[in-house]
């Protein structure tokens, strides 16, 4: 794979502006802020700007948070994005069985959310979302077909929009149905608690609707690819893409890599049952290191005086992976994830808590908060990026 190729490929850029507009799926900020957290830790010195304009309740004709046309309006053509994604499905069926009348108000509610983004924000990348499934995978269903079936119709109804307005689509059921699955026939217990109330995936189960959008957009597994090779007894820097690698001693080297991996807390027991069940990290988070000619035997890798694992001279010549290990790029890109969530719940606050909540209220203390929020989060985003940027590390092998 040659990565500047990728980048070129990867459907996001420097300068766009991303807004997520759904339901409650979308409110949890989860998959949205995965995506974040991807082009981030990807692309450091990119400024993308991501706007989650989610309500809880949501239909194609609007909810609590105002009719349609004004919730677009309001909360995310206000934002001038550059690329929007559609997720809405769930609270259309109403959980009953395929109707008519069901079927004829999504479709036209649908079409008209779709025009009024081709007449407003005509220049805007849309990426179509098929909605993610209610779980009839871990529970009985509740009658025949189940609901997921029924989320299944909307969302061919949804993929053909794609294909006849030219949109990008992104399937977030087939994926989240099939990891499903998987979890449930090795962990039927925990299962149940991917999708704990049927509705609303669990944060981990986020991470495969994350991979799904993301994959539809072209992103790529690599953060760094890094071989060297011990060649007359002297180590030798063999190739490196996004990676820039000094050797300093007999078995000793400094990386610098342009990426960082993905943020993914492997201590929780749900996000572990969910990569051994669905392949995120083949398609998004893969950090290989090659080291050949290795005498026979075992020997420890410590980054910058930690440890982090003992392998075998032949695991280090077909190539650890240093994205599922514990180390200070991988803690790095949980703190860049930390500021990712504060500030995202900060705009949140700004926009529900205060700028909706008292829009009938217009006052010079209104504005002030607002003022004050918005920095806020200005602050934060600086910080976010800042924390992003890449940083070298000290490698070192010792025989075991």
């Amino acid at each position: 794979m040659n990565l500047a190729w990728a980048v070129a490929a990867f459907a996001l850029h420097s300068g766009d502006c991303v807004g997520f507009y759904g339901d409650s799926i979308t409110e949890q900020r989860l998959y949205t802020t995965y995506v974040e957290d991807y082009v981030l830790t990807r692309h450091p010195s990119w400024a993308v700007d991501f706007v989650n304009a989610g309500w809880a309740s949501d239909t194609v004709s609007g909810g609590f948070g105002g009719p349609i046309d004004q919730r677009l309006q309001r909360d995310l053509l206000a934002y001038h994005p550059s690329v929007v994604t559609v997720m809405l499905g769930m609270n259309d069926g109403h959980r009953l069985a395929w109707n008519e009348p069901m079927a004829t108000a999504f479709e036209v509610g649908y079409r008209h959310l779709l025009d009024v983004l081709a007449r407003q924000a005509p220049a805007a990348r849309v990426t179509l979302l098929q909605p993610s499934p209610y779980d009839d995978v871990t529970r009985p269903v509740d009658y025949p077909g189940g609901y997921n079936g029924v989320l299944l119709r909307f969302g061919a109804f949804v993929a053909e929009q794609a294909r006849v307005r030219n949109l990008g689509l992104a399937d977030l059921n087939g994926p989240v149905t099939q990891m499903l699955t998987r979890a449930n026939a090795s962990q039927p217990e925990l299962a149940k608690k991917l999708i704990p109330d049927r509705y609303h995936p669990g944060a981990a189960a986020h991470w495969v609707m994350a991979a799904s959008v993301l994959e539809r957009w072209g992103a790529t597994p690599w953060v760094s690819k890094v071989k060297l090779a011990v060649v007359g007894g002297r180590l030798q820097a063999a190739a490196a893409e996004q990676a820039h690698v000094t050797v300093t001693g007999p078995l000793a080297w400094t990386t610098l890599e342009e990426a960082l991996p993905l943020p993914i807390d492997r201590t929780d027991e749900a996000t572990r049952l969910v990569l051994a069940s669905a392949d995120v990290e083949e398609r998004l988070n893969q950090e290989p290191l090659h080291v050949t000619g290795l005498a026979p035997g075992r020997y420890r890798l410590d980054i910058d005086d930690r440890p982090v694992g003992t392998f075998e001279a032949a695991q280090f010549a077909a190539g650890v992976d240093l994205a599922k290990r514990d180390t200070p790029m991988t803690r790095q890109a949980l703190q860049v994830h930390a500021l990712t969530v504060a500030h995202q719940g900060v705009r949140f606050t700004r926009w529900r808590g205060a700028a909706v909540a008292t829009a009938d209220w217009p006052s010079a203390a209104r504005d002030q908060a607002l003022a004050s929020l918005a920095a806020l989060d200005a602050d934060l985003v600086q910080r976010q990026r800042q924390a992003a940027q890449p940083r070298p590390h000290r490698f070192v092998l010792t025989p075991d």
